[in-house]
């Protein structure tokens, strides 16, 4: 489709893809909980600290991700941004 922007589609592609595999990561986790709480030493309140830090970590990359994109997004459309036109001559 000419004239759109197809970031915004990654952007939905991608969000679509990390909802549908946190029941995964979820699935995931429990199967290695028990022997990393073992070989660690951690009590569960400490795992869950250090999971919950991690995600929101991973969180925080993708929030810059799409503050990067919209801020690159508005400096490509701004005015200032556009070379003067080849017909205006001095």
């Amino acid at each position: 489709m000419p004239g759109m922007y197809y970031g915004w589609i990654v952007l939905l592609v991608a969000a679509a893809a990390m909802v549908g595999t946190l029941p995964g990561r979820t699935q995931g986790l429990g199967l290695v909980t028990e022997p990393l709480l073992a070989d660690l030493g951690l009590g569960r309140v400490e795992y869950a600290q250090l999971n919950l830090w991690a995600t929101l970590i991973g969180a925080g990359f993708a929030v810059g991700v799409v503050v990067s994109s919209i801020a690159s997004a508005r400096e490509w459309c701004s005015p200032r941004s556009r070379s003067p036109s080849a017909s205006s001559s001095d």
